[in-house]
């Protein structure tokens, strides 16, 4: 046989197969309550994500290099000044050589203000944006000035990801020396279209509220105050006007302590205590809002007995070491209960807002193309977890903000609003709420 006719048998073959049992895993979703997630949002994500890739993100690669060599150069001024004040050179990223100079020069641990440690934490900065961005985006091969990553959604939560390189980890602009860097900036909508962002706010910490039904952190989000405002001063019993940043701070570092399933060295490590005062804080929050404990409590028995978490859509994450005899992985699973069903929650919604939108400019630019070409009024080009990035043309702006607000404010029900908050501008690192 030849060649072709091999490969045309073998493909043949792939399709009856696949045929075969796609009519066994019908049956299955249908059983277990998964058909409408799968079909209606699950299969139409991935179709929306390979558009997502054939359009790119727009990168200008002279403004990437650009900031490159400024790294480079900021990084060199900043080694010398620390190895000046430590009187000799070490590895500025090696932990335990940096622990024998702190012991030289008297510095405390946990000081972070010292001028030295101010260095440093710059210089780590600057050395990760250098060497997990700047470097993966220059060696890149871009077509049209658009950079591709691949995207996944085959993740235990369900949350999308991605890698050559991972769009998603690009940094916030931030500040050294009072110099901006921004590698946001360099991602710069073609001529005559804008970015617009699109991010839901306290995504997660509202599926909280919504799943515990604890009715003082319900009560949280029925008001246009600072969220976390609120809970610090429910929880530390003071007036709202009381709360001071470092406890704003410390109260969403709990928060999301608990959301992402910290252990209590973890917690302890984020919030700069050791770990029993961290687990003491922990246990304070959860005894402010009995209903998080209970949804917790919940969480963990009703996998013990299934062996598995279901999120808002059905999904389920099968977790085995929710009855293992080992402690280590027993709490481990119990922290992935929770986190798992919050997190995969979050992540239904986002993947159910991007289909949303999808089909709601389909029905109002029928002639759009959802992939950047002379017809694309708005295409999706990232899908940052809570955030979805469009680059749009500027006379469609108003129709397709509108709808992004629209549709990922009601992709789902839930007990409480969704409130999302919309930004546009030339480039990533310059969008302004609108």
């Amino acid at each position: 046989m030849s060649r072709a006719n091999l490969q045309k048998t073998q493909c043949a073959t792939d399709t009856a197969l696949i045929w075969i049992l796609k009519q066994k895993l019908y049956s299955k979703l249908q059983e277990n309550n998964l058909l409408v997630p799968f079909v209606e949002i699950e299969m139409p994500i991935r179709l929306l994500l390979v558009y997502m890739e054939l359009s790119g993100m727009p990168l200008d690669l002279n403004v990437a290099t650009q900031l490159w060599n400024h790294v480079r150069e900021t990084m060199t001024q900043l080694e010398e000044q620390i190895y000046v004040k430590a009187k000799r050179r070490f590895s500025l990223s090696s932990r335990k050589d940096l622990k024998k100079v702190k012991e030289s020069l008297n510095i405390k641990p946990g000081d972070t203000q010292n001028a030295f440690m101010v260095n440093i934490h710059n210089w780590r900065k600057l050395s990760s944006l250098k060497t997990r961005n700047l470097s993966q985006l220059l060696m890149s091969p871009l077509t049209d000035g658009r950079c591709r990553g691949q995207s996944c959604s085959f993740t235990v939560t369900g949350r999308i990801v991605m890698h050559e390189p991972n769009l998603q980890h690009i940094p916030r602009n931030f500040t050294v020396n009072n110099e901006v860097f921004s590698l946001r900036s360099a991602f710069i909508a073609k001529s005559g279209n804008v970015i617009i962002s699109a991010d839901y706010s306290q995504l997660e910490l509202r599926i909280l509220a919504h799943f515990s039904q604890d009715p003082d952190l319900l009560r949280s989000f029925q008001n246009e105050s600072d969220v976390f405002v609120s809970i610090a001063a429910k929880w530390n019993k003071i007036p709202p006007e009381q709360v001071t940043e470092d406890i704003r701070h410390q109260t969403k570092q709990i928060i999301y302590g608990i959301i992402y399933g910290m252990g209590d060295r973890a917690l302890g490590e984020a919030l700069g205590v050791d770990p029993p005062e961290a687990a003491m804080l922990a246990a304070k929050f959860r005894q402010s809002y009995p209903g998080v404990q209970r949804f917790i409590q919940n969480c963990i028995s009703n996998c013990r007995k299934q062996g598995f978490i279901t999120t808002l859509t059905g999904r389920v994450r099968h977790l085995k070491g929710i009855s293992s005899p080992n402690k280590s992985q027993k709490a481990q699973a119990e922290r992935q209960a929770v986190n798992s069903t919050i997190q995969g929650s979050a992540a239904d919604i986002a993947k159910s807002a991007t289909v949303r939108i999808e089909n709601r400019l389909k029905t109002l630019i029928p002639k759009r193309s959802p992939v950047l070409s002379s017809l694309s009024a708005s295409h999706l080009i990232l899908h940052l977890h809570d955030e979805l990035m469009y680059e749009v043309s500027k006379e469609h702006v108003e129709v397709v903000k509108n709808v992004i607000k629209t549709e990922m404010s009601n992709a789902v029900q839930l007990k409480v609003p969704l409130p999302v908050v919309v930004k546009c501008g030339p480039s990533w690192g310059e969008l302004k709420k609108v």
